[in-house]
């Protein structure tokens, strides 16, 4: 009991000196690190948008990938992810 207690404490503790943007963040990476520890849900998701933009935009490879990518082929959006994720993050 007084293991479930101090583990709880903790949690609070360390999760208290986060703010709202880091532990949105944090469960987004949770979340996608879940979906790609699984081949059937990862399967399923990979197609989604939802999935794309929380587990795919902002990465290195992502940003490799638009950087090979013409810039005349950039949608806004994906200009807008990239300024936001590539160059001032």
């Amino acid at each position: 009991m007084k293991h479930i207690i101090l583990v709880v404490i903790t949690f609070f503790f360390l999760t208290g000196f986060m703010t709202e943007e880091e532990n949105e963040k944090e469960r987004e990476r949770i979340r996608c690190e879940t979906i790609e520890s699984n081949p059937e849900v990862y399967a399923k998701e990979l197609e989604s948008m939802e999935y794309k933009v929380i587990c795919e935009v902002g990465r290195e490879e992502w940003c490799a990938e638009m950087d090979a990518k013409s810039k005349g082929d950039w949608s806004a959006k994906e200009a807008g992810a990239y300024a936001e994720y590539c160059v001032f993050d």
